[in-house]
């Protein structure tokens, strides 16, 4: 499925609600560090080429961290080569389609959510969340895509790494995604500290889950050996590269 971003195929397909109070509250320098620290981990992905520019010229990719009860989402709209920013994801209303969020300073006008905030907030958030004990997910736009003449054998090399892949391609930020991603985690669900924890939505790409940065980062490497290796195979055989 091409991800476009269009005037009526915008980023975020869901409402965006900010709270009463519209700052949210300041975090410990402990909690500082952990949003330093999965923001390192998409500087990361996106310098190996996980994070490819979408057709407005921003970045395709995010991350989430949650800091004790509270949940942290990288803004919508980030540019190549830019420190992640956050805010802070309240809840999110799946019935209505609707997130409530917080700016971290009210002087962030524009900043909105994550396009991926419904799956971000239902993978770490609430009382039953699709991922209890993970504190961490990182997005990225690999490993996704079929074989063959035109294919970038993305999906192959996921199946290689032991990847949970989902089983329909759907639109990003819409209620159908949230429910693929739903019937993935019901057939493999997420084991805290259980080794490799590597997702894949058919046709958009790639989520790791961990405890801490560590898991991710450890995750992280072998999704960047996976799509090296994919690039030169693809590359030998004249194909397109993840």
């Amino acid at each position: 499925m091409a991800e476009v971003i269009t005037e009526d195929q915008p980023r975020i397909k869901f409402q965006c609600e900010l709270c009463d109070s519209d700052e949210a509250a300041p975090l410990s320098d402990a909690d500082e560090d952990l949003l330093r620290q999965v923001s390192s981990l998409l500087a990361r992905a996106e310098a190996q080429g996980l994070t490819p520019l979408l057709n407005d010229g921003l970045v395709a990719g995010n991350c989430a961290a949650l800091t004790e009860s509270r949940l942290f989402v990288t803004v919508s709209g980030k540019r190549a080569g830019q420190a992640a920013e956050f805010v802070e994801v309240t809840g999110f209303d799946k019935a209505a389609w609707r997130c409530r969020y917080r700016r971290r300073r009210r002087e962030d006008q524009s900043s909105r959510p994550s396009s991926d905030t419904p799956l971000l907030a239902s993978l770490l958030l609430g009382e039953a969340p699709l991922a209890p004990g993970a504190r961490m997910v990182l997005h990225g736009h690999a490993l996704a895509g079929v074989g063959g003449e035109d294919g970038d054998g993305g999906l192959d090399a996921a199946r290689a790494l032991g990847a949970a892949i989902s089983d329909k391609e759907t639109l990003f930020s819409t209620p159908e995604d949230l429910a693929e991603v739903e019937k993935l985690l019901e057939r493999h669900p997420y084991v805290p500290g259980g080794g490799f924890q590597l997702y894949v939505r058919r046709g958009h790409g790639f989520f790791l889950l961990g405890q801490n940065a560590d898991e991710v980062a450890a995750a992280l490497g072998r999704v960047v050996l996976a799509v090296e290796e994919a690039r030169t195979a693809a590359a030998e055989e004249g194909r397109v590269s993840l």
